[in-house]
C-alpha cells in the first residue's frame, strides 16, 4: 500500500481543520463532482484497520496451512482452497472499501 506524507501548511492550507476532526474520531469522505475520492481518518483508526488487515492475513495463512479433516489433501485440492480463500479475502476487502 502506498502511503504519502504531506505537510498541511505547504501542500493543503484548508486541510488542517479536516484533519483535526479526523483525529477526534470523525470519518470524512472527500468528493469531487459528487464522486467519492478519498476518506480522511485519524491515525488511531488507520492503525486499528491495519491491525485488522494483518490479523486477517495471519488467519488466512493459518487456514491454508491447517490440515484437512482427513489430514490428507491432494495438490489440486490445496490449490483450489488457496484460490478460494484468496477470492474470499479480496471480496471481503472490496466490501469493506465500499462500506
Amino acid at each position: 500500500m502506498l502511503v504519502e506524507i504531506i505537510n498541511l501548511e505547504t501542500e493543503a492550507p484548508g486541510l488542517p481543520e479536516v484533519t483535526d476532526r479526523a483525529a477526534e474520531g470523525e470519518t470524512i469522505v472527500v468528493t469531487r463532482n459528487g464522486h467519492e475520492l478519498a476518506v480522511v481518518i485519524g491515525i488511531e483508526e488507520y492503525r486499528r484497520l491495519q491491525d485488522l488487515v494483518r490479523a486477517q492475513d495471519e488467519h488466512d495463512f493459518g487456514v491454508l496451512l491447517a490440515p484437512s479433516e482427513s489430514d490428507e489433501m491432494s495438490e489440486e485440492e490445496a490449490i483450489e482452497l488457496a484460490v478460494q480463500v484468496s477470492r474470499d479475502v479480496r471480496a471481503e476487502r472490496s466490501r469493506g472499501n465500499r462500506g
